[in-house]
């Protein structure tokens, strides 16, 4: 047993063995208590979905949380995986975004990982499982460092420092969290695999800690889990008396992880090759700035997290190091570096950790070596690396602890570290020398911020300072524990003060979604978003999606959004983020309605200020206008040259000009009147009365007949006020653009360096109708959506469903069923196997027989069946693993 001193007293927890375990499964609870005690949510519905209103700002700024996929993903696509195993379906495929994607092959859903993915179908199901694995992890941790020979109060110190770090206060994803709390069963099996009284233990935690990190869902904590865990087994391996036996337990604990998880790695790897993204993304030279190790070890000195408070450098900092140790484990961790009995490991873990600060930092030599490392520059290191130097430094921590059972505390060394490190921090963090400037309102809070969290930290450490030389004995051991132990819990709670309150689901627009969407699809242009219909039950062909399908990709770029997609197909196909703005997501749909209408899309989901016309408008509206006063009798003219965006236009019928009224006063009849430039162009005109247009709004004609301009074509546009006895006013911009459109006033001089803003509008599309509209939403049904199944005229269809329909037929026909091909696709005929072939570039098709086809399709990634061999396998060498080591026992 490694570090084991028979010198060593007793621990006083020894007379009561199940207090730690009992403390370490309920402490995560308290991480509740923002929740219970203010209202604050930890449920990222009410900040991810966009189907709420009424939601509240929290406590404070900031909040515990910040990438949205914790929503979009682990809740979403989570959701619908639980979803389907209560329902007794295998999470295969996704019919609810794109037009069907796959949902396993997704992984970061965590589609196998059972039963805690069971959970999230929960309304409040990410929660209770960011809770529970918390739960786990301080457990895991306290068996491995119990497997270390440390004292159960040491133990208990170190598993509450790791349970309650700061990748659970400010999670990067949630699948990160789920893959945490197997990175100690992993090490606690690489212990045992040195102990010839365990070897059978050793390759079931070996293979369970594997497996399950892949279950978890994130493919990058898995990794490196993985490599730190090969990092102490070769540690390990050096030193062990029965090199080849160790090896060989710890490889088999691999080989029978991996084989239980092929499931989950076949279907990634299925949908790895339908996206064209083998070679994934590449973060091997990025890190954090120098200036970010303040944060690392004063957290929250550079302000709250997730919160745009100041610039963006500003906010970058305060993000990346919402990863972070403090000052105190710090001390703790440098105290077992002097004092720990297994000096070999605390080597190891200090080397480790300094390796892993080198790269998080951007130390050349160390990131360029660790390169070399097969995988590791495909990493998001800084991000998603936090676990394996917090654990080490836990670890450190814990043995600092076990070993003053038998000697004091190291004092003045790690506490002399302790006070250059704060004063460092000071220094590196302070507003006054930050290299950019922050708005005034901005600069108060991170002031605020920044004193609060070096005045935490002074005091933290004060305390660290009177404990260690005020107390005497096990007293002194006890108040430094229960002072690192309330500093962890504290610093974890800070930023879930900044959740919001709980707002309102739009339930009823979404149940009107899920009753008129079986089987059809909508498309959203705002508000809910990517993967969120997945979570409430009804198709959108939004997603957010990693490895998202080329195939899908290139259709919506050649079809649907020519700026989407390129060499590979973006994970992100949700209008209000780049390249689909509202403006172009809107304009192309109305531009290329007939080709969404191809995807069996039967609504379209809008603002409630929706309206189904392309429209051009500019410049910005800002504050700095002139009124040019246009009494009866005048006319004012404006010279451009079409835009590209307004030769994207189809030909509009519709010009506004953006106008004021002096209080609805203006009467008359307004004429505008456009004049292309192209030789043989017919003017276009058309008139209004002004009375009733709206002040400080655009002033709208519907020409006689539509127009369109090519891009640099000159026109000219006429603005007439007829009639009447008060007068109206056009609203000019200031401008120092030598391309904007020019105006000549009713005087017929140029009115320099302004110009007006022209609003430019297409026909309404015939194919909307609106069907619903509230508060948050509007929904439009497309009258010319493609049936999802469509067929010969010899053929009628019954009872369709997005995997099932009955088509009667006359005659031999084919039937076309608008969802993904995949290579996975099978179909039956009244239960016989019938042929699936593409159609077309995304689409289904089957044959069909004379008379009655009872058609169903199901969905299995490539090579499935021999991966539930191999997991079959491997469960089945673990229960003989176990029946053995039951057996040795007795």
């Amino acid at each position: 047993m490694t570090g084991t001193s028979p010198l060593a007293p007793p621990d006083w927890l020894d007379r009561h063995p199940l207090v730690p375990p009992l403390i370490l499964a309920l402490a995560p609870l308290l991480g509740l208590l923002p929740a219970w005690l203010f209202g604050v949510s930890l449920n990222p519905i009410w900040t991810s979905s966009g189907a709420a209103t009424g939601v509240l700002p929290g406590l404070i700024h900031g909040q515990s949380f910040g990438d949205p996929n914790i929503g979009w993903t682990t809740q979403a696509l989570g959701h619908l995986a639980a979803q389907d195993w209560l329902h007794l379906r295998l999470p295969w495929w996704n019919p609810d975004n794109g037009i069907g994607l796959p949902l396993a092959g997704e992984i970061q859903p965590a589609a196998f990982f059972l039963p805690f993915v069971l959970l999230l179908a929960l309304p409040t199901g990410v929660v209770w499982l960011q809770t529970l694995m918390q739960a786990m992890l301080g457990l895991a941790t306290y068996a491995l460092f119990r497997r270390l020979s440390l004292g159960r109060l040491a133990a208990l110190a170190g598993a509450l420092l790791f349970a309650f770090n700061s990748v659970f206060a400010y999670p990067p994803h949630i699948g990160e969290l789920c893959a945490m709390p197997f990175l100690p069963i992993t090490l606690h099996g690489i212990e045992d695999a040195r102990d010839p009284a365990h070897p059978h233990r050793a390759v079931i935690l070996v293979a369970l800690g594997i497996a399950f990190s892949i279950f978890a869902g994130f493919p990058e904590a898995a990794y490196l889990n993985g490599l730190f865990a090969l990092a102490w087994a070769a540690f390990r391996l050096v030193r062990a008396p029965h090199r080849a036996a160790f090896a060989l337990r710890v490889a088999a604990g691999g080989l029978c992880g991996l084989a239980i998880a092929a499931p989950q790695l076949v279907a990634f790897a299925d949908a790895l090759l339908a996206s064209g993204q083998l070679g994934g993304h590449n973060f091997g030279q990025q890190s954090i700035p120098a200036r970010g190790i303040a944060g690392l070890l004063v957290p929250y000195v550079f302000g709250p997290l997730n919160d745009w408070i100041g610039s963006d450098p500003l906010f970058g900092l305060a993000d990346a190091t919402g990863r972070s140790i403090g000052l105190l484990p710090i001390l703790a961790a440098l105290s077992g570096l002097i004092a720990a009995r297994d000096r070999g490991l605390a080597l190891f873990l200090g080397v480790w950790t300094l390796g892993c600060l080198a790269r998080l930092f951007g130390i050349h030599p160390i990131i360029a070596a660790s390169n070399l490392i097969p995988g590791l520059g495909k990493v998001y290191f800084w991000r998603y690396a936090t676990p394996i130097w917090l654990l080490p430094i836990a670890t450190l921590a814990a043995c600092g602890i076990d070993a003053a059972r038998s000697a004091p505390l190291p004092r003045a060394l790690p506490l002399l570290a302790a006070l250059v490190l704060l004063l460092a921090a000071g220094v590196l963090a302070a507003p006054s020398l930050l290299p950019w400037r922050l708005a005034a309102a901005a600069a108060i809070i991170q002031h605020a911020w920044y004193r609060a969290a070096l005045a935490a930290a002074a005091a933290s450490l004060l305390l660290a300072a009177l404990a260690l030389y005020a107390l005497r004995g096990e007293a002194r051991r006890l108040a430094f524990v229960a002072l690192l132990a309330t500093n962890a819990i504290a610093l974890f709670l800070v930023p879930r003060l900044g959740n919001h309150r709980a707002g309102t689901l739009d339930t009823a627009a979404l149940a009107y979604l899920r009753t008129h969407l079986t089987p059809a699809r909508a498309y959203t242009l705002s508000p809910i978003l990517a993967n969120y219909s997945a979570y409430f039950g009804y198709p959108d062909i939004n997603y957010e999606y990693f490895p998202a399908d080329l195939s899908f990709a290139r259709y919506i770029h050649d079809h649907l959004a020519p700026e989407f997609g390129g060499r590979l197909p973006p994970a992100l196909f949700q209008p209000l983020f780049a390249p689909l703005t509202p403006t172009y997501a809107r304009d192309e749909f109305l531009r290329r309605e007939p080709a969404y209408a191809a995807l069996a899309i039967r609504y379209l989901i809008a603002p409630p200020s929706f309206i189904p016309a392309s429209t051009v408008a500019f410049p910005p509206i800002s504050a700095n206008a002139l009124g040019i006063p246009l009494a009866p009798g005048h006319a004012m003219t404006f010279r451009g040259t079409a835009s590209a965006a307004l030769a994207r236009l189809p030909a509009f019928t519709r010009i506004g000009i953006l106008h004021g009224t002096y209080g609805n006063a203006a009467n008359g009849t307004g004429t505008i009147t456009i004049c292309p430039g192209a030789p043989g162009a017919a003017c276009a005109s058309g008139h209004a009365p002004m009375q009733g247009s709206p002040d400080n709004g655009p002033f709208t004609v519907k020409l006689d007949h539509p127009v369109h301009l090519r891009q640099g074509e000159a026109y000219t546009i006429t603005f007439a006020h007829r009639g009447g006895t008060s007068p109206d006013a056009v609203w000019a911009y200031i401008t120092h653009n030598p391309a904007a459109v020019a105006i000549t006033g009713p005087d017929g001089k140029p009115v320099p360096l302004h110009t007006p803003r022209l609003v430019f509008s297409a026909p309404r599309s015939p194919y909307l109708v609106r069907a619903w509209s509230d508060h948050l939403l509007s929904i439009w049904r497309l009258t010319n959506a493609a049936p999802f199944y469509t067929t010969d005229p010899a053929c009628s269809l019954s009872s369709p469903g997005t995997d099932h329909v009955i088509a009667t037929c006359a005659a031999p026909a084919r039937l076309t069923r608008r969802e993904l091909y995949a290579a996975g696709w099978r179909a039956t005929d009244n239960a016989a196997p019938i042929p699936l072939t593409r159609t077309g570039e995304v689409f289904q098709s089957v044959p069909l027989h004379q008379g009655i086809n009872r058609l169903r399709f199901t969905f299995a990634p490539r090579y499935s069946r021999l991966a539930w061999v191999a997991a079959s396998l491997g469960l089945l060498a673990l229960l003989v693993a176990a029946a053995r080591g039951l057996g040795r026992t007795r």
